[in-house]
Parts: C-alpha cells; structure tokens; sequence
C-alpha cells in the first residue's frame, strides 16, 4: 500500500494497482491531470463553502456532534456523527448568500450528507472542515468594513441546528 503523504503515481499503464493504505485516501487536487493524486488523511482535507440559491433537497441522516464546532484562521471545522462503513460518504456545505440583518448579522448554512447508498450501519464519526472566508469577503463588501461579526447557525438532516459566532 502507498503510505500517507506519498503518490499514487502517474496515470500510465501497468500503473492500476496502486492504493492508500488504511486510514490514509486518494487526494487529487483540481486541475491536476496524468497523476493518480497523493495519499491524504482525509481528516485533514478543507472543502470550500459552496454558494447556491437552491441546496440539494436529498439529505441523508447525520448528526452534528455537540460541541465541536470551532472557527480558526476562517477555518470552520466540526464532527458529525452518521452510519455507514461500506462507502464513501460525502458532506457538502451550502449558503445562500443571504445575510439576515441584525446585530449582529446572521446566515443560515445548511449541511448535505449524500451516504452514497450505503448499506452497512456501523456508527461513524467525522471531522469536516470548511474554507469560509468567502463568508468574510462578502460581509467586507456589502458592508464595506474590514472587521466584523457574523452569527453562523448550521443545519443538518433534522431539525437540530448549532452555532458559532466568526469574528474576524
């Protein structure tokens, strides 16, 4: 197995039987061809925020563990909690664009879970985390002030929400 951190080599023939070993995933930056990608800790992957006027209506069971939400360097990062195990699930976060004016203002951001049509139900738990900066960019230019404050409030699969003030 290739070990964290090391390629998955070339895309070239006799070059197919390449894989991470355990714990660790096949990442491939965007933009990137020829190259299979690098084996990453798939905890340590920062997605960006997308931004929709429409969120995905199909949302697979997950929940937001208590807690763990924080904001760092205009990173948010969390842990939810879902069943699965036998493949790979995917979390997309979705905002759209709207601030709701107070004081301070607030958004509403909504998580995606799409399990992938898994079949096992081992309870599982992952970290994710999310590039929110373009939140901050947005607020500085509608707002046209360097510094801020911005409630953030988070929904999932049901009707548990969590917040975090980002202060920046």
């Amino acid at each position: 197995c290739t070990e964290e951190g090391e390629s998955l080599g070339a895309v070239v023939p006799d070059n197919f039987d390449n894989y991470c070993c355990e714990g660790s995933v096949g990442y491939l930056e965007e933009g990137i061809i020829g190259s299979f990608g690098t084996c990453v800790d798939p905890d340590s992957l920062v997605m960006e925020l997308e931004i929709s006027e429409i969120f995905p209506s199909d949302n697979d069971q997950f929940s937001i563990v208590d807690d763990s939400i924080s904001i760092e360097e205009d990173i948010l990062t969390f842990e939810v909690s879902y069943e699965g195990g036998c493949a790979a699930d995917d979390f997309n976060l979705y905002w759209n664009s709207y601030f709701l004016e107070s004081d301070p203002v607030q958004i509403s951001i909504k998580l995606i879970h799409d399990d992938n049509d898994d079949e096992c139900s081992v309870e599982m738990q992952k970290s994710l985390s999310y590039d929110i900066s373009s939140l901050k960019e947005s607020y500085q230019d509608g707002y046209q002030s360097d510094s801020g404050e911005i409630v953030i409030t988070i929904s999932g699969s049901g009707e548990e929400t969590e917040s975090i003030n980002y202060e920046f």
